[in-house]
């Protein structure tokens, strides 16, 4: 009992008067409860911190620590979208007003730019597409023709799965840049001063319990200075 009141008095003095908030705790494994908690409470959005204790020093302890979290498992079996806060940032005061996109062109990157759409629309916020072109871990060297190639039939790509779908929205940008896809989308939403990263959470990628979201969203989440969401299913996001 005394961890539910200790949770009272502390999010009670961060909110303000007049939100609807309900205060739960459950014993039982952490991930199991969130998941069960959400499905009951038939939920939109999952907000969690990425728990970093005792590793800040280390990033290799960071990573093996995130990998086998709380976190990868409840964002690996949700329904709805998981918000994942790693440090404040001071768009928690001013809403989000820049919102980035990192579009990989799979089919699970199309449900998340549908939640990546309507989210901006919603906040009234600048929607930025971006897609990096992958020429890291190609271990040949690329010739500037196919380069060029590969940019040419990114554009199109882009134009064809998502910017046809912002009919009259007209606050949205696209981008295509090319190098370690992770490098890049951290760099782009520094320079688009981003309050938000929003990427498609590839579950099928995840192999064991040592494995991680995927190499790009596990490396963005270890390296952004915003919130990233991580869309797993279109289950919420259906009737966007």
């Amino acid at each position: 009992m005394w961890v539910k009141d200790e949770l009272k008095n502390t999010y009670d003095r961060q909110m303000k008067s007049g939100v609807d908030c309900e205060i739960d705790t459950a014993v039982g494994i952490p991930h199991r409860e969130v998941l069960r908690k959400a499905r009951q409470e038939d939920v939109d959005l999952i907000v969690m911190g990425a728990s970093t204790t005792g590793c800040e020093a280390d990033a290799d302890a960071y990573q093996r620590h995130f990998a086998g979290s709380t976190l990868q498992r409840v964002a690996k079996a949700s329904k709805a979208p998981v918000l994942v806060v790693n440090r404040p940032v001071a768009s928690f005061w001013g809403g989000f007003t820049n919102i980035v996109f990192g579009a990989d062109f799979s089919k699970a990157s199309e449900h998340a730019f549908k939640f990546a759409l309507k989210t901006a629309k919603e906040l009234d916020a600048k929607l930025h597409v971006f897609h990096a072109i992958d020429i890291g871990s190609t271990h040949s060297l690329i010739s500037q023709k196919q380069l060029d190639d590969q940019m040419i039939e990114a554009r199109d790509r882009m134009r064809r799965k998502y910017l046809i779908q912002t009919g009259d929205f007209k606050n949205v940008s696209a981008d295509i840049w090319e190098g370690i896809p992770y490098v890049e989308i951290v760099k782009y939403a520094r320079e688009k001063q981003a309050d938000l990263i929003i990427m498609a959470h590839h579950s099928k990628d995840v192999g064991d319990e040592e494995s991680a979201f995927g190499h790009t969203l596990e490396q963005v989440l270890l390296r952004a200075t915003c919130p990233v969401a991580s869309v797993n299913r279109p289950d919420k996001i259906q009737n966007v």
